[in-house]
């Protein structure tokens, strides 16, 4: 079996502080968005904030609008982790849970690749698991 690594996890203002204790409980690092910036902060600024964290950014967000408003200003999150929770907040937890051990092995999978690209996606519905590089 792999030895667990620590990951770091930026939570959106709209994820429960539930998702925040099975990070904590599997040993990892959260910072929570509202310790760090006002509620409503843009998108774009929440991605960069992430970034700055070395974070994987954790949202409820349909709409998170962090790719689509900076490809406007010519600018990219190519390096950008993260977990779209894509399911009912009542299931959030279940379904994070399960989903734990598929996130630490992509993101170690993640920090395998070239410099350039080292993010991991990972979208969680109530029905399955996506992940993307």
């Amino acid at each position: 079996m792999p030895r667990r690594t620590k990951l770091r996890f930026f939570l959106d203002q709209n994820v429960p502080d539930s998702v925040r204790t099975v990070f904590e409980k599997r040993g990892h690092d959260v910072t929570l968005l509202r310790t760090v910036l006002p509620t409503g902060t843009p998108d774009p600024v929440v991605a960069t904030t992430a970034q700055s964290y070395d974070a994987i950014l954790v949202s409820f967000d349909k709409d998170f609008g962090a790719k689509r408003e900076l490809s406007h200003l010519g600018l990219r999150h190519k390096n950008l982790s993260r977990i779209h929770l894509r399911c009912k907040e009542p299931e959030a937890v279940a379904r994070l849970t399960v989903a734990m051990a598929l996130i630490e092995a992509e993101w170690r999978e993640s920090r395998k690749r070239t410099a350039t690209r080292k993010r991991m996606i990972v979208e969680i519905l109530g029905f399955g698991i996506k992940t993307f590089r």
